[in-house]
């Protein structure tokens, strides 16, 4: 009795080891999910497989995500393409098609959409593990004036204002658009799931990059800053200028001299009324030859002529 027991559980576990490999054939044979990371850009989707053909046709939904943000495409949330007379219709994906270093959603109606990662940190070095944000190129046919991208935003990430401009902010850094902008969003808040940022067929590039304060300075900055001032300007100039002879005689001793040095202490002396004691003072090799410079050539001239008028007398 016991052995008839025993045989009847090992049928039935046998059983449920074959429903279980045969669901888990029949899903990757006939649906494929896929997870993507090009260089710190995450790509998760999945596609059917036809059984005789191998065809690939792409499931829904299809999140393209990148430091805080997410964007999307599923059956309640699709791609919206509005047409230049104000009409609007659903955009189909047909195929996705990934590559080395970009992501690809190929639509109906001529339309597409490249992901590709914006791969220069803070540090200015790139790093394959640390993408700075994503970069999403259009092709938008010249019937269309735009397209309408789902996005969500990470839990814990919020708007921001800097500069007039909206911005998320994601942990201790910033991010903000370029060639789009947050339709929905204020400081402060979240978007709903609705949320989407619209794609010109002018503009067809945006960029959701991270936001670098020493890259940008405004005017009002640089007026107040005092080194920028004219005062400040002025005296540097004269610093300049007062360092030329100086330099010039220093390096003339150390047998040194460069024809810029040459040449902008011809001009400051003449500024100085010693032009005819600067032009005197140029060794031979500065004004004779082929390769000797304009000025210098035109200083020779006057060297030239001012010892033959004083033979002449």
């Amino acid at each position: 009795m016991a052995i008839n027991i025993f045989k009847r559980i090992i049928l039935i576990l046998a059983i449920y080891i074959i429903i279980i490999f045969g669901i888990l054939f029949l899903q990757f044979t006939n649906d494929s999910g896929f997870f993507l990371s090009i260089n710190g850009l995450k790509i998760s989707g999945s596609e059917k497989i036809n059984e005789q053909t191998g065809a690939k046709t792409p499931e829904l939904p299809i999140f393209i995500s990148a430091k805080g943000i997410d964007f999307f495409v599923d059956n309640e949330n699709p791609l919206v393409a509005v047409n230049s007379d104000g009409t609007s219709f659903k955009a189909v994906p047909l195929s996705f098609v990934k590559a080395e270093n970009s992501f690809s959603i190929k639509f109906d109606q001529g339309i597409s959409l490249t992901f590709f990662p914006a791969e220069v940190n803070s540090t200015g070095n790139n790093k394959k593990e640390d993408a700075a944000g994503v970069i999403i190129s259009a092709e938008i046919p010249e019937d269309i004036s735009e397209i309408q991208l789902k996005y969500n935003l990470a839990t814990g990430v919020r708007f921001e204002t800097l500069r007039d401009i909206l911005m998320l902010r994601v942990e201790k850094n910033l991010y903000y658009l370029t060639g789009a902008v947050f339709d929905t969003g204020r400081e402060g808040n979240s978007p709903p799931v609705s949320s989407n940022i619209s794609i010109k067929r002018e503009s067809p590039m945006v960029v959701y990059e991270k936001y670098e304060p020493f890259q940008e300075a405004s005017l009002a900055e640089i007026n107040a800053d005092p080194a920028s001032s004219e005062e400040a300007y002025l005296k540097a100039v004269q610093t300049f200028y007062t360092g030329i002879a100086p330099l010039y005689k220093t390096s003339a001793g150390a047998d040194s001299l460069s024809e810029s040095l040459v040449a902008a202490y011809i001009s400051e002396s003449g500024k100085n009324g010693t032009y005819q004691q600067a032009v005197t003072s140029i060794p031979a090799s500065f004004t004779s030859g082929e390769t000797v410079p304009i000025l210098l050539r035109f200083t020779s001239m006057i060297l030239n002529a001012t010892g033959s008028n004083a033979g002449n007398q």
